[in-house]
């Protein structure tokens, strides 16, 4: 049996670039899949139907192969699954909820000798030339409930938001999905090896205050996705009076920031006007409103920004050295450098903290936190975000590392946030992946 097992890049040198299963003897004998992906994989010599999925039977015998919840995802070879029998005895496949995306054959018959049944129900072909082709002989194809439509596969081959497999197979009994996660996640099961439990998710802003000294030009202002990032989304952002007047103190800002599929984060910018009077510290805010394409607005959607008088101390602006950093997950850490800019006099001190993400805490990136303090005359510091290499081909991610609380009379320049690339360090994946709780091959 193989259960919660997830196969992807695997290379075959002639046949069954995933899985190779070749029966001999007279015991009968039945394979299981639940929720099992297999994707990616090849074969250099793969002939007119090389398969990433091969049963062959050489004896007079029954060998089965029943599946449920199967995903055959971007395999680079002609066929997902065939069967060939080379004997008196019956070689069968049935499988339920199964979904095959590109490939030339969806299901090859190869019927030498004896019988080749393959039946299949719910399943959706999607980018497939041919659904049933016969190899050799007269094998029998059987199929009910198929499903068409584009199943919206993510980098993992996860289903985003609008899959055509979302609800549409049949109750198989399977309880989890490849991930663990309860089936049924809706109103039906959904075909594959995933259950779709992806949300829009909510926008808010990153932070509640932000600060920036009068004579830092621009706030940078970030709005993060969470609790879920499937579909386009967006949502409109506008800048609002408190004790800082738009037009003298800074320029109004308003408009709409658009996340994509996936997408997590997001930012604009509000000028801010020197001038040469004294006025103290004043403030303005930030709003979200009318978040679109069934995101809702999360806490804090209203924010705000108190701009610092840059006559009022000589202890100097805090700032991130770079407004962004890039780093492969496989260097394992990355050094991020606060500088102190216009004025260096007395001990101040500030602190950071990563604050928001798409990268996920703990399994990407271990949460950094802290204060820096710069003695008098010092003018840089810095600290060591350390990022986490994993298994997983998962895509660039990102990590927010934002500045608050300055004290000593220093005050927030600008960058006050910066954001960590995190760039996926696993594009392609090489031998033979297994992920799950039970990998068992069973003879009965």
């Amino acid at each position: 049996a193989l259960e919660e097992v997830e196969m992807r890049g695997n290379v075959a040198e002639g046949e069954g670039g995933a899985v190779f299963f070749d029966k001999a003897g007279s015991q009968d004998s039945v394979i299981t899949f639940r929720n099992v992906l297999v994707a990616e994989s090849r074969v250099i010599q793969a002939g007119t139907y090389g398969a990433a999925l091969l049963m062959e039977g050489i004896s007079g015998t029954r060998f089965s192969l029943h599946a449920r919840q199967t995903t055959l995802a971007a395999n680079q070879t002609p066929s997902a699954l065939r069967l060939d029998m080379f004997d008196d005895g019956t070689l069968e496949a049935v499988l339920t909820n199964t979904l095959i995306y590109s490939t030339t054959h969806a299901f090859v018959g190869r019927e030498n000798a004896g019988t080749v049944a393959i039946t299949h129900t719910n399943t959706l072909v999607y980018q497939v030339t041919n659904v049933h082709t016969t190899a050799s002989g007269s094998p029998s194809f059987s199929a009910s409930g198929q499903v068409s439509g584009d199943p919206k596969l993510d980098e993992l081959y996860r289903l985003r938001a609008g899959s055509a497999a979302v609800d549409a197979g049949v109750n198989t009994g399977v309880s989890t999905d490849l991930d663990g996660e309860a089936r049924p996640g809706g109103s039906g099961y959904d075909i594959g090896a995933d259950e779709y439990k992806g949300s829009a998710g909510r926008l808010r802003f990153v932070q509640a205050d932000y600060q920036v000294a009068e004579n830092g030009t621009s706030v940078s202002i970030a709005v993060e996705r969470v609790g879920g990032n499937s579909g386009q989304v967006s949502v409109q952002y506008a800048t609002e009076d408190g004790t800082a007047q738009a037009g003298s103190d800074y320029t109004s800002a308003g408009g709409t920031l658009t996340f994509q599929d996936g997408e997590a984060l997001k930012s604009f910018t509000v000028n801010i006007k020197d001038d040469t009077a004294f006025e103290g510290h004043e403030a303005f805010f930030v709003t979200l409103q009318n978040p679109a394409g069934g995101a809702a607005l999360g806490d804090p959607a209203r924010a705000q920004v108190t701009i610092l008088e840059d006559d009022v101390s000589t202890a100097g602006q805090l700032r991130f050295q770079k407004s962004s950093y890039t780093v492969n997950e496989a260097a394992g850490q990355v050094t991020v450098t606060v500088e102190r800019v216009n004025g260096s006099s007395g001990q101040v001190s500030v602190q950071y903290a990563t604050s928001g993400y798409s990268a996920r805490p703990n399994d990407d990136f271990i949460p950094a936190g802290g204060t820096l303090t710069f003695g008098d005359g010092e003018t840089q510091k810095s600290f060591t975000l350390t990022v986490l290499n994993d298994t997983l081909r998962e895509g660039d991610e990102e990590v927010i590392v934002a500045l608050s609380s300055p004290t000593g009379g220093a005050v927030l320049g600008s960058p006050s946030q910066t954001v960590v690339h995190i760039q996926d360090s696993h594009n392609i994946f090489l031998p033979l992946t297994l992920r799950g709780r039970h990998v068992d091959l069973q003879r009965r």
